[in-house]
């Protein structure tokens, strides 16, 4: 079954790091993603701000530094891997034997206050932005808040939808999951989050949010952090990733489940350990979803929402 992945933290953690992309002992590499079937992977420039005081780096400065490590990925690799700047690559990727790369920024500090900003790094072949992480920023308020959008933060979204990018609200607070909502004219995502009601946590969507984005036409993308799965759990199993799957497509539809790993974002113990054990998720899916509704969850519904 093809994977198309909508939230990895990998680029990031190797340039911080000093690793390579092709083969690394983190979650993520291309020979564990060319062995597990990935056909897209949306690979997030990640902003912490507060880490990016202490280096004495602007977020921009941050975003420029890891897109250029991406960039040299991206060419060194290039007969495993390729940049998808248009819709239509995925398919061209696909049959020439590559996983296509989506380029995404999680946190929205990389624009500062600047508009302008926005086409630049839409010409760069970023598709989507997390609008928040777990701080306040001119867009709005994390989701530890019970504030919502900012008024920069509507015109974001607007400008975000002329340009074609996604909005991703994943870490944005629930106000600001529905003031997006209100102001898009585009359906919205949630790169990477899991179900409140089964595990209750600020990070997590309520009942009505996955309704709402069901309705919205949107999808999101199941997290596979132990902390968004079970509450105080010690490791993230295969029971409640099926257990979350299972809940969020009875809120929202089918139509609305996809996969947002979170891999090299997130710490503890995998019970399927790595990318490696994609097939493994796959298999435990399918004890409950028909083959039709497999592929809608791997990659057609992330693959619709990026051709929309």
């Amino acid at each position: 079954m093809r994977i198309f992945d909508l939230h990895c933290d990998t680029i990031t953690v190797c340039e911080e790091e000093h690793k390579k992309l092709r083969k690394n002992n983190l979650h993520v590499d291309l020979e564990r993603m060319k062995k597990a079937d990935s056909f897209a992977q949306c690979f997030a420039i990640y902003i912490d701000q507060k880490k990016c005081e202490s280096t004495h780096l602007t977020a921009y400065e941050k975003y420029k530094k890891s897109l250029k490590y991406f960039q040299t990925e991206m060419s060194e690799n290039k007969d495993m891997i390729a940049q998808v700047f248009k819709s239509s690559e995925l398919k061209k990727n696909f049959q020439s034997g590559k996983i296509s790369a989506i380029l995404t920024v999680e946190g929205g500090e990389v624009i500062g206050e600047d508009l302008n900003i926005l086409d630049e790094i839409y010409s760069d072949g970023v598709k989507l932005i997390t609008l928040t992480w777990n701080y306040e920023n001119a867009i709005g308020y994390p989701h530890s808040s019970e504030n919502g959008l900012k008024q920069f933060g509507f015109e974001v979204v607007e400008k975000m939808n002329d340009l074609g990018m996604l909005v991703d609200v994943s870490h944005l607070s629930d106000k600001g999951f529905y003031d997006a909502l209100s102001v898009s004219k585009k359906p919205i995502i949630a790169t990477h989050s899991c179900a409140r009601s089964i595990c209750n946590h600020t990070r997590n969507m309520t009942d009505d949010m996955l309704h709402a984005l069901g309705v919205n036409g949107g999808v999101v993308g199941l997290n596979f952090f132990r902390s968004f799965l079970i509450k105080d759990g010690k490791k993230s199993s295969l029971d409640m990733v099926l257990k979350h799957a299972k809940h969020i497509v009875n809120c929202a539809g089918i139509d609305a489940l996809a996969l947002g790993s979170d891999f090299d974002g997130i710490d503890g113990e995998i019970e399927w350990k790595d990318y490696s054990g994609m097939q493994t998720v796959v298999d435990t899916l399918g004890t409950c979803f028909n083959e039709e509704e497999l592929e809608k969850i791997c990659y057609k519904n992330a693959y619709r929402i990026f051709a929309q």
